[in-house]
């Protein structure tokens, strides 16, 4: 599924974790990050005026801590792969 920002640029369905989890097993990490960012930015943009400030800080705290849990996923997803090299090598 693909969502439909204002100006019409197709992004991947990031309305769920099960949106991003799929689509993070799809691309690089860096591809991810640029359409998590620009996904939340157009989102941010489009419904900034109906929010209170207070909203609108928590939903850029919801951005970074999704940021920051992609950044772990990726870590961990490097050692998983780091040890398994180590281990295939034995």
């Amino acid at each position: 599924m693909v969502n439909k920002i204002s100006d019409k640029t197709a992004l991947p369905d990031f309305s769920s974790l099960t949106g991003i989890m799929k689509r993070f097993h799809e691309v690089p990490y860096d591809q991810l990050q640029r359409e998590l960012n620009e996904y939340f930015e157009k989102n941010l943009a489009a419904t900034s005026p109906e929010l209170s400030n207070l909203q609108q800080a928590n939903l850029v705290k919801f951005r970074d801590q999704i940021m920051k849990l992609m950044n772990d996923l990726f870590a961990q997803a490097d050692l998983v792969q780091e040890c398994k090299s180590i281990i295939d090598k034995q």
